[in-house]
């Protein structure tokens, strides 16, 4: 036990501590794609393996799903960058199969916004050693989105308005699209 006194007053406590220990196996978590849209199940697939090659079999699967809302980098300070998990959707426990593995499917209410859903498990094995990792995908209200941006500041009324044009899907790559204004 720890002790700690000061004049008349005094207090104890009792610490344990664990062996801190490399982990014996890893575990992945892939989603099947990168990019759904609103109303798409997202499903991702866990799979435990010992560094050794064989599969972690029967392991304990403790996983919450967290949404964060993907923003407009127009919407970001220069110095400011998203972080966190976000809001907590759901939780679950699930145990891993013959192969190490367990499939997990998730369809999200429909959001007027994009956003990156993010899979934390943690899997304890027989001997209660606890791995976590983390799968993410992206959930957007459509496969890509069209931006204007006007040439200049001021138009007169009446005159013809230029304008620059881009498709981008939610990974940021330009997209190819008839656009027409």
């Amino acid at each position: 036990p720890l002790t700690a006194s000061a004049g008349r007053a005094s207090g104890s406590a009792v610490a344990a501590s664990e062996e801190d220990r490399k982990p014996e196996y890893k575990v992945d978590v892939k989603p099947d794609r990168e990019v759904y849209v609103n109303g798409d199940e997202v499903r991702f697939a866990l799979a435990a393996n010992y560094f050794f090659g064989a599969p972690v079999v029967g392991a304990a699967v403790r996983w919450t799903l967290f949404e964060t809302r993907l923003r407009d980098e127009r919407e970001w300070d220069d110095d400011e960058t998203p972080s966190g998990f976000g809001r907590m959707l759901e939780s679950g426990e699930a145990r891993t199969d013959v192969d190490g593995r367990v499939a997990l499917g998730f369809t999200p209410q429909r959001v007027a916004y994009d956003r990156r859903l993010s899979l934390e498990v943690e899997v304890v094995d027989g001997s209660q050693r606890a791995v976590s990792a983390r799968g993410t995908a992206l959930v957007g209200r459509c496969l890509f989105s069209v931006r204007l941006a006007p040439t200049s500041g001021l138009f007169l009324a009446g005159q013809p308005m230029q304008v620059d044009v881009s498709t981008k899907d939610l990974l940021g790559k330009p997209v190819s699209a008839a656009v027409t204004i």
